[in-house]
């Protein structure tokens, strides 16, 4: 039964890369913008960046509406047809 689990785990990770680049991708732009138009340092940039830290202002709020509604919708969704086509080949 364990070895099943990392099997199924090792198929989703490799067909979920996609989502994950995608998530890394914004989290690197938003560090940039952070980093560059708000002269954050590096380290508060990234932190606003993965939502870890709040900054009053129009660029928080568009990054965090297009990060949180549109962005994370769509990678949540990859993520979920992933999971049940991995669960699909179980069965």
């Amino acid at each position: 039964m364990r070895r099943f689990f990392w099997i199924r785990l090792s198929i989703f990770l490799r067909q979920s890369r996609w989502g994950f680049a995608l998530l890394a991708l914004w989290f690197a732009l938003g560090t940039v913008a952070f980093y560059y138009f708000k002269q954050l340092s590096l380290t508060d940039a990234f932190l606003t960046a993965v939502y870890f830290r709040v900054q009053p202002g129009s660029l928080w709020v568009l990054y965090a509406f297009w990060g949180q509604c549109v962005l994370f919708g769509i990678v949540v969704s990859i993520f979920q047809h992933v999971s049940a086509s991995v669960a699909a080949l179980g069965e």
